[in-house]
């Protein structure tokens, strides 16, 4: 509910200095306002501003978009940073395929919000997971979500495109077969 509140506040504030911004969000805040899990988030991890039906790194609405961050988080109590936009590098190496067609779209008055879906949360989550260990956060929201073999493959596969180091490798195997994969993806 408090993050609902921060979003329709966030996006009465855009539609006040008559500015759209859509922007996708993935981590614990999509899980959350998706019902996957019950649990406090600091922040809202933003990965990547959303124009022209494209995800993008950056917005000329992004300015607008942080001052009206800053009032909410004043009005509200928030963090100062509780619009974090540290995600975004996962661009670099590319989001899984399909992944802005799968999100659930909201509304929040002139604030349109792409929450990653469940399908894209477990490939984030895993490469998370798979980066901070088996007892981390990540591994307990991807453990909520409640992955198929199958998906923690095509999941596995995405991960081991975005680190090709052998150190990742072997705990991505281990983490797989663990979750009930193939550890051979």
């Amino acid at each position: 509910a408090e993050l609902r509140r921060a979003f329709d506040l966030l996006g009465r504030l855009l539609a006040a200095s008559s500015q759209a911004v859509g922007v996708a969000i993935v981590g614990g805040s999509a899980l959350v306002l998706q019902g996957f899990v019950v649990r406090s988030t600091r922040d809202v991890d933003i990965v990547a501003y959303v124009e022209d039906d494209d995800v993008a790194v950056d917005s000329p609405a992004a300015p607008t978009l942080r001052t009206a961050a800053d009032a909410v988080a004043g009005e509200l109590g928030l963090y100062d940073d509780w619009l974090n936009l540290g995600p975004v590098s996962l661009l670099d190496a590319g989001l899984p395929e399909g992944f802005l067609g799968r999100c659930v779209v909201e509304e929040f008055g002139s604030l349109r919000v792409y929450v990653a879906s469940r399908y894209d949360l477990i490939h984030l989550k895993l490469y998370a997971a798979v980066d901070q260990g088996p007892n981390s956060k990540h591994m307990s929201d991807l453990l909520g979500l409640a992955p198929t073999s199958d998906e923690i493959d095509a999941a596995a596969r995405w991960c081991a495109r975005h680190d090709p180091s052998n150190a990742f490798a072997v705990d991505l195997a281990s983490a797989v077969e663990w979750l009930g994969g193939r550890a051979d993806v």
